[in-house]
């Protein structure tokens, strides 16, 4: 009996992850977290998982249902279970599907701006009209309605041009059928377990169903930072994007006296921008893209690693640096780096404003080697952060 019950906890059970491939192709969190939970489940379990991306460009509405429809369409029925982590990849249908959410798209959720009504009740386009009756909110769609939501899609886009311009992206018919697919994807009928990355994902309201029990499991990085006793620079490693708040940190930098310099790693669309603010002081280094081992490099020899993004969905930088045993400078509104950082512990939590910040790095520079004990705290928070309790609830029974 012992043996016969070994032998089935062993039983290898075949996984597809499956997630979306940005395009243009950029490598960001999402990529490395995938590779690295793809690479521990394969290396340390007996079961074997397949990493699945398929192309989803999100350029305009159009191409954005187009996306959603390809994953919905997917067969993986040779596979015994399917795990997805971010929009429009849990449409995939499967008998045993689990949700690791990392985000849906923010920009139709959360940070969305736009209209949040239009009177389209009387338009002159059957196939609109249509759309709006089988998204009305807190309806759960059949897979017939689905069927028939990117029949209508199709059609409108080969229709008249006035039709296709009411689904402006980001905009009110947009926001309104990726919510009601959404709501269809992770129906508790179709997702058997659900987890978030972050306690700030899983409290985001509407990003899972109201009856879902959500396990929040924190995921590590898949680079091994190095440590070194070298403390040269600051560093922010990021995507220029406004989000990422890289403006601020320039500005704060500015700032300060030191003379400890920074250096600045990412590209993006306000790089040039930031360029512009940081000017003649050369104490400033943008350094574009580098290789990860080039990273590793930089987390080693660096004083502190300032990261304030604006409500970050978790950030695997703050773990990264830990590892390197330095000290993270983050802000009280960056979301899931708050939830490692503790502040004048492992590191500083301060108000998202240049003369908060500008403070901070100033008290890094100046005392080295209590910025050194707070990395080393640091450590010990990250090395919590492991593999095991991804890998754990990826290949565990949902019986």
């Amino acid at each position: 009996m012992g043996s016969r019950c070994r032998k089935v906890a062993r039983a290898a059970v075949k996984i597809a992850l499956v997630a979306p491939c940005p395009t243009p192709f950029v490598v960001g969190g999402a990529q490395r977290l995938h590779w690295g939970w793809a690479d521990y489940v394969n290396d340390h379990t007996p079961h074997m998982l397949e990493l699945l991306q398929l192309p989803s460009p999100e350029h305009d509405f159009f191409s954005l249902m187009s996306s959603y429809e390809c994953f919905y369409k997917l067969d993986l029925n040779h596979f015994d279970r399917v795990v997805s982590s971010k929009y429009p990849a849990w449409m995939v249908q499967h008998e045993d599907h689990q949700l690791y959410m990392l985000h849906p798209l923010r920009g139709l959720y959360d940070t969305y701006s736009g209209s949040r009504e239009m009177n389209l009740q009387d338009s002159p386009f059957l196939s609109t009209r249509e759309l709006l009756a089988l998204s009305e909110p807190q309806h759960v769609l059949s897979r017939a309605e689905v069927g028939g939501i990117f029949d209508l899609i199709h059609r409108i886009n080969i229709g008249p041009k006035e039709e296709r311009a009411l689904f402006e992206f980001p905009g009110y018919l947009a926001r309104r059928l990726v919510h009601s697919l959404d709501r269809f994807a992770m129906s508790s009928n179709r997702i058997k377990r659900f987890a978030a990355l972050s306690t700030t994902v899983r409290q985001r309201a509407n990003y899972f169903p109201v009856s879902a029990e959500v396990s929040v499991i924190h995921p590590p990085s898949n680079l091994s930072p190095k440590v070194s006793n070298k403390m040269l620079y600051f560093l922010a490693s990021s995507r220029f994007d406004a989000p990422k708040r890289m403006e601020l940190i320039v500005e704060a930098y500015k700032g300060t006296r030191t003379k400890i310099p920074l250096k600045l790693v990412g590209t993006g669309p306000t790089l040039e921008r930031c360029k512009m603010l940081a000017g003649d002081d050369d104490r400033i280094e943008f350094l574009g893209f580098v290789s990860d081992s080039e990273l590793l490099t930089l987390y080693a020899n660096a004083v502190a690693v300032i990261f304030v993004p604006q409500d970050e969905d978790y950030g695997l930088i703050t773990v990264e640096a830990f590892l390197a045993e330095r000290p993270v400078i983050t802000a009280t509104d960056s979301g899931g780096p708050c939830e490692l950082v503790q502040d004048k512990v492992n590191g500083w939590i301060v108000q998202p404003t240049r003369p908060s910040l500008s403070d901070a790095i100033s008290e890094a520079g100046n005392d080295i080697e209590r910025s050194r004990a707070m990395g080393v705290r640091g450590k010990a928070c990250a090395k919590s952060i492991c593999w095991d309790a991804m890998g754990e609830w990826t290949t565990r029974s949902n019986q």
